[in-house]
């Protein structure tokens, strides 16, 4: 009884630094949302023409971006927590890096001018975050890619309060269990299809 006693305070432990090191990826990833707010007003299929053969607006996307080194960015942190979060808890991650990864791949595109809109997964990513947030459907086919910059605060918050449940020993109902399935089956799809593109920044997408 007393190593079954000590085996689940060190579970519960490692659950605790789980939620820290969840939320340390988060907020990591925050530092690419200035790149979204960015790419939420760029047209971007028309603006990847013009990168393509306009150096001078390439360069105005450099200057937009000099502030970003998204090399730098750190969520490995995310990895090591995810056998120990809910499986809502990640799914809600995945869709807050799925936007990221999509800013920032669409600012390097612009950047760059190495065109291909096709190297980007679009509809993909449409889907994961329409997922994550169902009810906003309606404003994601509206507005398309341009609505993610302004979900992103909403996705927060619930994977903030996804983890405060996991503080708090709330149990995970199978809904909740089938949703965030479903969830991160688009999400591994997007990511899967990032790699193979080999767009950045896949140095900084989890497994």
């Amino acid at each position: 009884m007393t190593a079954l006693a000590s085996r689940q305070v060190a579970l519960d432990k490692r659950r605790l630094d789980a939620v820290d090191q969840l939320w340390a990826a988060a907020t990591e990833l925050g530092k690419t949302k200035m790149a979204s707010s960015l790419m939420a007003i760029v047209k971007f299929d028309a603006a990847v023409k013009e990168a393509e053969k306009n150096p001078k607006f390439r360069a105005l996307f450099e200057a937009m971006g000099a502030g970003m080194d998204f090399a730098k960015l750190d969520v490995s942190s995310a990895a090591k927590a995810r056998p120990f979060v809910t499986p809502m808890a990640w799914a809600y991650y995945s869709a807050c890096q799925a936007i990221a990864m999509q800013a920032v791949a669409k600012l390097q595109v612009l950047k760059f001018g190495i065109g291909g809109t096709n190297l980007i997964n679009k509809d993909g990513v449409r889907k994961l975050v329409m997922a994550a947030l169902p009810h906003h459907e309606a404003y994601i086919e509206k507005y398309g890619d341009a609505a993610y910059a302004y979900l992103l605060e909403e996705l927060e918050n619930r994977l903030l309060e996804e983890l405060r449940k996991m503080l708090e020993g709330a149990e995970t109902d199978r809904a909740s269990v089938e949703r965030a399935a479903e969830i991160l089956r688009l999400s591994n799809n997007v990511q899967q299809e990032a790699r193979q593109s080999g767009m950045p920044p896949n140095d900084w997408q989890c497994p």
